[in-house]
């Protein structure tokens, strides 16, 4: 993308910038000499004159005939399949984690049931033990075939059966109930069955929950370390993509590479030390300025003929000679400005790719991350509702400072541990913190400077000129070319 065009666009509200504030350019041309040395020292001379230096574009494209174009697709197409293998195995474990999940809440359900049976609130109560009666009835009982309640309770001598065995607690409670003698027999015999099963199935459901839950964990650490092996291959294998160009420096049959690198230095403007070194007025201190950049701009074009380091070497590295034309630009933007900048380059570049792939690798961990969180997390979410509801009764209680301190006295120490999360790197950091910021321009809008700002972006575009120019000529003494005196 052009820098140029990109910047016009940006300020066209602000400084309607229609070309830059300096620029020149300087072309290279030598078999002899090697492109990396170039580029590095020009890299180097920026991060040694304090500026921050990014990479804004790295392209490359080889013609089709070329040595150079068939390594560069086999180490792609290897990517790619390590990188789809990869994300197989992240869908079946995502599906598994699916199902695991849906299991675990099913047996949270049933044993809420056990809880509510034994509440002191009688309502939870007795509709805990109905749920109960009514499993045991389903799922044990009926086994029996025609010798179960339920269809015992359909034939004539026995109408009225499972209403009994339902409105009974408890083995004492049988003999109050309004039924003949045979059927208050059949109800000790099943509730005392259900009693046992009770207590049984109860210790059998949450030794499963438990250990399920401990399954849970195990695949989440596995799902986060997975998403964390897949993301250098699709990254490499992004990188590795040839981009299309219709050049005419690039020939079927020629053995060429055309190389577009793009780098972005900035450096912040110190408005206080500007006022001291009296580049400024004093009244400046005391006024709201945002924070302005002297920036400078490096474009390289690179057209060379790789050849191998070694000659027996396959697959190996290559050295790169030819021709290099280098642009020099310079700018003064402030931090929104510099902030839509980066978004435009990022919604064209490798990075918006690498976002919708790491999208897609997150989705485990994203959209299952609540449900994870209910269970991996439930002692401390649970502890923070009730410090919670502690702090809100403390709030109306004049003792409840007194209780509180008690309370503290006799607080677990214990630490849950939180589930966890694929690891970011700093790329994924600052592209967090680039959305955030795009999103508050985009809010409040981009507004035009004040007086103070012009007068500060016009000192930050000399110290952005300065610095282009200092480069610039120490580059070319340095190298033996004709520069300024």
């Amino acid at each position: 993308m052009d820098v140029e065009n990109l910047i016009q666009k940006i300020t066209e509200k602000t400084v309607k910038y229609k070309s830059p504030d300096w620029s020149t350019a300087l072309t290279y041309d030598s078999t002899a000499q090697l492109l990396e040395p170039i580029y590095f020292w020009i890299l180097d001379f920026m991060e040694g004159q304090g500026l921050k230096v990014e990479k804004l574009v790295d392209n490359f494209t080889a013609s089709p005939g070329s040595g150079y174009f068939s390594d560069m697709g086999q180490r792609a197409s290897l990517m790619q399949e390590k990188g789809m293998s990869l994300l197989k195995l992240l869908n079946e474990l995502i599906k598994s984690l699916v199902a695991l999940i849906h299991d675990l809440k099913l047996l949270e359900l049933q044993i809420k049931d056990y809880e509510d049976a034994k509440s002191k609130d009688q309502l939870k109560k007795d509709a805990g033990l109905l749920s109960l009666k009514r499993r045991w009835t389903d799922e044990v009982d009926l086994k029996k075939g025609r010798g179960s309640i339920l269809n015992m309770s359909q034939e004539a001598g026995f109408i009225g059966l499972m209403d009994a065995f339902m409105k009974a607690d408890g083995l004492e409670d049988v003999d109050e109930l309004p039924v003949n003698d045979r059927m208050k027999t059949i109800v000790k015999v099943r509730l005392k069955e259900f009693l046992d099963w009770w207590e049984k199935s109860e210790t059998v459901k949450r030794k499963t929950y438990n250990i399920q839950k401990g399954y849970l964990k195990t695949q989440a650490d596995t799902l986060s370390m997975y998403t964390r092996w897949v993301r250098p291959y699709l990254k490499a294998a992004e990188e590795l993509r040839m981009k299309e160009t219709k050049t005419p420096s690039l020939v079927s049959v020629f053995d060429t590479v055309i190389l577009e690198l793009s780098l972005f230095g900035k450096k912040p403007l110190n408005v206080k030390e500007e006022i001291k070194d009296e580049n400024l007025p004093k009244a400046f201190g005391r006024a709201k300025i945002r924070e302005f950049y002297p920036c400078v701009f490096i474009d390289f074009n690179f057209r060379s003929v790789p050849v191998r380091r070694s000659a027996v070497e396959k697959g190996g590295a290559y050295a790169y000679s030819g021709r290099v034309d280098i642009m020099f630009k310079t700018y003064a933007l402030n931090e929104d400005e510099i902030t839509l900048l980066r978004k435009e380059f990022r919604e064209d570049d490798l990075k918006y790719v690498l976002g919708i792939a790491r999208g897609l690798t997150d989705t485990g961990l994203t959209e299952l991350k609540e449900d994870m969180d209910h269970f991996l997390r439930k002692e401390e979410i649970e502890a923070e509702e009730a410090k919670k509801r502690e702090e809100g009764i403390n709030s109306e209680n004049p003792f409840g400072v007194i209780i509180e301190s008690f309370a503290k006295l006799f607080k677990s120490t214990k630490k849950t541990k939180k589930i966890p999360e694929a690891e970011k790197s700093e790329e994924e950091k600052e592209d967090e913190e680039l959305n955030k910021k795009i999103a508050a321009i985009e809010e409040r809008g981009l507004r035009t400077d004040t007086y103070e700002e012009k007068i500060v972006r016009k000192l930050a575009k000399e110290k952005a000129k300065t610095m282009c120019l200092t480069l610039y000529d120490i580059y070319k003494k340095s190298h033996g070319m004709a520069s300024y005196p």
